[in-house]
């Protein structure tokens, strides 16, 4: 025991001493910088100062925020908290910041993911009698190839949820033992039950790793269904036991099921309950077919490494996606002793288990139809399916997740204990040689680094005692880096960088901040610099910030500034230096009625060079409508009848009947009205809509 101890603090000290290597030189900037492109990382980097924000300032849960997308707030359930993290590093950040804390969380799981690979190696290698020297150095070896694995790597780019990788081996060791000794157990006594301790402590890290990511919580599941299904087998072939023997797994595992579910019931049922009446957390199948991985991806050497990485930029340039999502390189190495594995072992039951296992993923990572250099291979013109395709039409809700390259994760599980087995059958030189080879394979020296900069003008809003929103420009797709400047004032952001749309935006219905998202103009005609200060009032909006530094010389920054003055004019900028432009937003005692898209209305197209949406139900709110009729005209594309549109106005049909003509229709609205219904008997183009008086 006391052996196994001191085993276990060294491949600790060992993971620890190469992470500081491997990821260097973050260890030098551990209070000005985190690792990554500064893009998700500062979404991961809010995450952590949110969690501290709502518990310790708000008194409040943290699965919502009204500090994003004011009024309305968004709900952070769909959300890349990972929220372990957060919690853990809470003593962190209140005595040494969020920038310490964010470092801290990529050297724990650094460590840990490997000493977890690391047990899970040597728990496999003891089951072949392989211990001593050469069992030990094979172990390390095993969460020394998933921990510094490219995969691993390229998430550190800024993507926390997936760099935080500890639990996921954790739970699968605890999972083999509790099934693997029931097994045991049951050649000598048919009445074998689960151990109910290793049992609990697979129901732990189970909730553990759902702390970090739901999407690791559905590897977990269906790497459950593959274990269970291979025991059983197992159990029946050897015994052969009764159904009623066999049922006992099972049933133990449906027990650590019910009770993980009823601890996370309070996120799972409001989840599920959104997931069947919206889609908008559903990516279009579209987006699965590009995040899958590409088959030479896993055989392709790093583009982030230090030597030959720009000779194969070429050939990542073909994948689908991006770095993060691309970089699935398994190793050269690994991959040798993973084939010396099969070799030796192919014939054992581990052996069989761990090359269907790791085959099973390395299978599912590749999505619903197969891709060589981005390019979807056919059989004549039909796209050559695999077994990813029928998960998705199957099971209900897995198609929440999309990036199916992520599967790489379990393919690295896999190899690093495949590649154990296969390099404890060398001598000890051999084995330190080829583990240094591996290093050298995975190396990503200096990595990235992004300073933690943030203007000083937020730091003065910072002193600022009331509550406000900002608007951070550009707007028309939405930036991470407003969340690192909101940990620093603290204010409100019109928009933010969430990790799915959120359905309540209302940027995206009102006028002013409709034409700052999208850069032109929408379908609701109005004059903005009359309504904009009603609309700004409305959304207790302080400051109009342009941030140049998000928007280099070009067609964007061009096209912001000019949709921004057609608001403020020559209104003179309240604060302004080479990076920052800053408008005071002005306010309103006297509101001017307005228009907000409601549900119902398709994308923003421009047919013909004007804008236009598609629709055949859909509302509208008509804000500040005061006590006299208004008049509401509807442009479209094609001619229109009366008999083609009908429009009610707060749930009552709209009486008398309002005229009509071939480019569109106008008609009256009552005095104090809120919501505008409009159906019709045919999807409609509307090209424009327009508020006049009586």
């Amino acid at each position: 025991m006391r052996k196994t101890t001191h085993s276990a603090r060294n491949a600790l000290v060992g993971y620890a001493l190469l992470s500081i290597v491997m990821t260097w030189p973050a260890i030098r900037n551990l209070t000005t910088a985190i690792p990554g492109d500064g893009f998700d990382g500062w979404q991961n980097y809010w995450n952590q100062w949110w969690i501290k924000e709502a518990l310790l300032n708000r008194h409040t849960l943290f699965f919502f925020t009204d500090i994003l997308y004011p009024p309305t707030g968004v709900s952070l359930i769909f959300h890349t908290l990972n929220y372990f993290n957060g919690l853990w590093t809470l003593p962190l950040q209140l005595n040494f910041g969020p920038t310490v804390a964010y470092n801290a969380v990529v050297f724990f799981h650094f460590v840990f993911s490997g000493f977890g690979v690391y047990l899970l190696a040597r728990y496999t290698l003891s089951q072949l009698k392989i211990t001593g020297p050469r069992g030990e150095w094979a172990a390390f070896t095993a969460g020394l190839i998933f921990t510094f694995s490219p995969f691993h790597m390229a998430h550190l780019l800024g993507h926390m949820q997936v760099l935080s990788l500890t639990w996921p081996p954790f739970y699968i060791l605890w999972l083999l033992k509790t099934l693997n000794g029931w097994r045991i157990q049951l050649a000598n006594d048919p009445t074998a039950s689960l151990n109910k301790k290793d049992l609990a402590l697979s129901g732990l890290f189970l909730a553990l790793v759902t702390t970090i990511d739901w999407y690791q919580t559905l590897y977990m599941l269906l790497f459950t269904a593959l274990a269970l299904a291979w025991t059983l087998w197992r159990a029946w072939r050897d015994a052969p036991a009764t159904w009623q023997t066999l049922l006992k797994p099972v049933l133990g595992l449906a027990a650590m099921g019910l009770a993980f579910g009823l601890i996370f019931a309070p996120l799972l049922i409001p989840m599920v309950a959104e997931a069947a009446t919206a889609d908008y957390m559903r990516p279009d199948f579209s987006e699965t077919v590009v995040l899958s991985a590409d088959l030479l991806a896993f055989f392709t050497p790093s583009e982030l490494h230090p030597w030959w990485g720009k000779s194969v930029a070429a050939i990542y340039q073909t994948f689908t996606t991006t770095t993060s999502e691309r970089l699935i390189f398994a190793g050269f190495i690994p991959l040798g002793l993973g084939l010396v594995a099969g070799w030796y072992y192919a014939k054992t039951r581990l052996g069989q288990f761990w090359l269907l296992f790791t085959g099973a993923f390395f299978t599912l990572a590749l999505g619903p139809y197969l891709h060589i250099l981005g390019r979807i291979v056919t059989i004549g013109k039909t796209p050559l399916p695999l077994p990813y395709l029928f998960l998705y039409k199957l099971v209900p809700f897995i198609g929440i997740s999309r990036s199916l390259s992520r599967f790489a994760l379990m393919v690295m599980i896999g190899l690093g204990v495949l590649a154990a087995m296969g390099l404890a059958r060398f001598r000890p030189k051999i084995q330190w040689l080829l583990t240094g080879l591996i290093l050298i394979e995975f190396l990503v020296i200096p990595f990235p680094m992004s300073p933690v900069d943030t203007p000083a003008f937020f730091n003065t809003l910072a002193a600022e005692p009331d509550d406000y929103t900002i608007a951070c420009l550009p707007m028309n797709w939405d930036r991470p880096a407003p969340l690192l400047y909101q940990t620093v004032h603290k204010k409100a952001l019109l928009t933010a960088y969430t990790s799915r749309n959120n359905p309540l935006d209302q940027s995206r219905r009102t006028p002013v901040f409709q034409q700052w998202r999208a850069l032109d103009d929408d379908i609701i005609n109005t004059d903005l610099a009359a309504v904009a200060p009603t609309i700004f009032t409305d959304f207790n909006l302080k400051y109009v910030v342009l941030d140049y530094y998000q928007m280099p010389p070009g067609p964007e920054r061009e096209q912001t500034e000019y949709w921004v003055a057609q608001v403020f004019g020559d209104t003179p900028p309240a604060f302004q230096d080479n990076r920052l432009t800053v408008y005071r937003a002005p306010h309103t005692d006297t509101p001017r009625p307005y228009l907000q898209l409601g549900a119902g209305w398709g994308k923003l197209t421009h047919p013909a060079g004007q804008p236009a949406r598609a629709m055949q139900q859909a509302d509208l709110r008509l804000r500040h409508a005061g006590d006299a009729p208004l008049q509401l005209t509807i442009e479209t594309a094609a001619p229109l009848s009366p008999a083609s549109l009908a429009v009610s106005v707060d749930g009552r049909p709209l009486q008398p009947a309002f005229s009509a003509n071939e480019s569109g229709a106008r008609f009256t609205l009552p005095a104090q009205t809120e919501t505008i219904r409009l159906t019709a008997a045919l999807p409609l183009t509307i090209t424009g809509l327009l508020l006049t008086g009586p």
